[in-house]
């Protein structure tokens, strides 16, 4: 059994996992957007499939959107974004956006994710 797999009864797993290496920058020194989302994933102790998935729980959700929140912030276009996480609809990106303040208050840790996410990826 996967590590992002439901079993009835039970919630999603969590998976031990570290940030990606500091040396590993491709691209100029940027993480690419698939491995941004792997890493912040990782952060949360979620495996990027889990990320990425069509999961609901509401911090998983906090999350993505954190994932979507830094790819914005690196000059993504929200179509560039969802495909990024799956395929998702650009409306689905504007509206996590929108509720990032929301997943910070609602999960403790969210807005620590995305400070050492958006310090470690400055660029």
């Amino acid at each position: 059994m996967s590590s992002h797999t439901r079993v009835a009864g039970e919630s999603y797993q969590k998976v031990n996992t570290q940030l990606w290496p500091s040396w590993y920058r491709p691209m100029g020194g940027r993480l690419l957007p698939r491995d941004l989302i792997r890493s912040v994933a990782a952060d949360a102790g979620y495996t990027f499939e889990l990320a990425v998935g069509p999961a609901k729980e509401g911090r998983i959700i906090a999350i993505r959107a954190t994932a979507c929140v830094l790819l914005r912030e690196r000059g993504m276009s929200f179509p560039a974004i969802g495909r990024a996480l799956g395929g998702r609809d650009h409306t689905t990106v504007i509206n996590a956006v929108s509720r990032f303040p929301y997943y910070c208050e609602r999960y403790p840790g969210t807005r620590e994710i995305y400070e050492r996410h958006r310090v470690a990826n400055a660029g």
